[in-house]
């Protein structure tokens, strides 16, 4: 039997990539009767993603201090969307269905492939959501 776990690649994805991102699984909170009570808020979340947005563009002007204010911020809100994923991962309780049910919903709090099967050989599939 498969483990159901979300996927984790949002920690790999471009700034702008990782800001959008992280945008869908703040709308995918909002009245979430699935999800009600995350480790890290939807408030908390958009707070958190406004100062990695701010960081970002501060970076863009340069300098190594905002270079490494921006990595900071990143690393806040890819932690705090990870905590948001094991607790997606801990109540979706195994079932398959419930992440492709919530891949096809657009107020899901994860993206539409944002779940993925792990076998016993550690070998990860993403999972096909419906189109």
């Amino acid at each position: 039997m498969p483990n159901i776990r979300t996927n984790r690649k949002f920690a790999t994805l471009p700034d702008t990539d990782l800001s959008r991102f992280a945008g869908k699984v703040i709308d995918g909170l909002l009245n979430n009767t699935q999800f009600p009570n995350p480790p890290v808020s939807q408030a908390e979340l958009t707070i958190v993603k406004g100062s990695f947005d701010n960081a970002v563009i501060k970076a863009v002007k340069g300098g190594s201090l905002a270079t490494a204010q921006k990595n900071a911020a990143r690393a806040v809100l890819v932690d705090d969307l990870t905590k948001n994923a094991s607790y997606v991962d801990i109540n979706c309780a195994e079932d398959l269905s419930f992440f492709l049910a919530r891949a096809t919903n657009r107020s899901a709090p994860i993206g539409r492939s944002g779940c993925s099967t792990r076998r016993r050989s550690s070998r990860w599939r993403p999972c096909k959501a419906a189109s």
